[in-house]
């Protein structure tokens, strides 16, 4: 299951990413903003998903945060 999976969307609704950045001295955290589109293209929510590359170990972990209709929603594994 994908993250965009894990958000619960509308039929016609869109997950739009933005560019994805990249933080730590291995780039080891990529951060992906995203907005999420009505059928009219207009606004309804936003977030970030996180994903976290332990150097030592090379284990990952994923955080995803978003809004949606005024909902926020954390979810981590």
């Amino acid at each position: 299951m994908s993250w965009q999976e894990k958000i619960n969307l509308s039929n016609d609704d869109k997950i739009v990413c933005s560019r994805m950045k990249t933080k730590g001295h291995l780039g080891q955290t990529e951060i992906t903003p995203f907005s999420i589109l009505n059928d009219k293209e207009e606004v309804i929510g936003h977030g970030e998903y996180t994903e976290h590359t332990n150097v030592r170990g090379l284990s990952t972990s994923h955080v995803l945060e978003y809004i949606l209709n005024g909902q926020k929603s954390c979810e981590r594994w």
